[in-house]
């Protein structure tokens, strides 16, 4: 299984590195500086893995790639991998430039980090055994069974609160992993029935390997589509980073650019994952 996750660019290692040096109020001119902007990722294919040579791959690598090239800005891109709850705590002590990953701008977490405008949308997906045994198409279904989701993301809660919501006695046991992929495995394994992951992950990994032994729930409808907003994220000092990508990001929607990007990498239909 950790193999076939691997194949399909979901191998996720923890790692820091130290990013730019300079003043955190000034990311644009840091990145000028250095020629170089850290992103951190907890390598979730298709929107921003490490490669095996350690090049930073997927969209929003091409996104930000195309970014600085319009912005005429002379710079490489760093990706480091490390576990999904770490990356606020990577760009808040300046560890990483930046979150380059899929992650939802709330409120919540808009008291730590800075935000971009919406980069793309990236509902919640329900994944469950291959051939869904035990029919399970909602996170009530899982009321008396084992739910799972990965740590650092607004599911934890989402799976808690289904559960709290369960007749007495027929709880939610509620499991957090570290990553998504031993989630599958738990999935695979019967150890797990169904778990809230993200929609985009699931669907690429089963597109780059459909023997994993786990699928997307059919009639699942996600109630969070409207809050599942994905951006960047900056140290929450910066002042220049988003009022210099947004309009950029904007161009770069109005002509297509990123359709083409989300095309490139598999992601249909585009609308669904477009920003809103």
């Amino acid at each position: 299984m950790s193999a076939s996750l691997a194949v399909a660019g979901l191998v996720a290692t923890s790692a820091c590195s130290s990013s730019s040096s300079g003043s955190p109020e000034d990311l644009i001119a840091n990145i000028k500086a250095n020629k170089q902007v850290t992103i951190g990722t907890s390598n979730d294919a298709p929107w921003s893995t490490v490669s095996d040579s350690g090049e930073a791959v997927g969209i929003v690598p091409d996104i930000l790639r195309e970014f600085l090239k319009r912005a005429d800005i002379d710079a490489t891109i760093k990706s480091t991998a490390m576990p999904f709850d770490s990356l606020i705590p990577s760009v808040s002590s300046s560890r990483i430039d930046l979150i380059g990953d899929a992650i939802f701008a709330t409120e919540e977490r808009a008291k730590q980090v800075s935000f971009t405008r919406t980069i793309f949308v990236n509902p919640d997906g329900l994944v469950v055994r291959e051939g869904n045994p035990d029919k399970i198409e909602s996170v009530a279904d899982l009321c008396g069974r084992v739910g799972a989701t990965y740590k650092g993301t607004t599911w934890v809660e989402d799976l808690k609160a289904a559960s709290a919501r369960c007749p007495n006695g027929e709880a939610i046991d509620v499991k957090v992993y570290s990553t998504i992929f031993e989630v599958m495995q738990d999935i695979t394994a019967g150890r797990v029935d169904g778990a809230l992951i993200d929609a985009s992950l699931a669907a690429y990994a089963l597109v780059q390997n459909p023997g994993l032994g786990v699928q997307l729930a059919p009639d699942y409808v996600s109630p969070t589509v409207d809050k599942s907003q994905n951006a960047l994220a900056t140290n929450k000092a910066d002042k220049t980073f988003a009022s210099t990508f947004n309009p950029i990001y904007e161009a770069m929607l109005a002509d297509g650019t990123v359709a083409k990007i989300f095309d490139h990498w598999g992601l249909k239909p585009i609308d669904q994952f477009l920003p809103k």
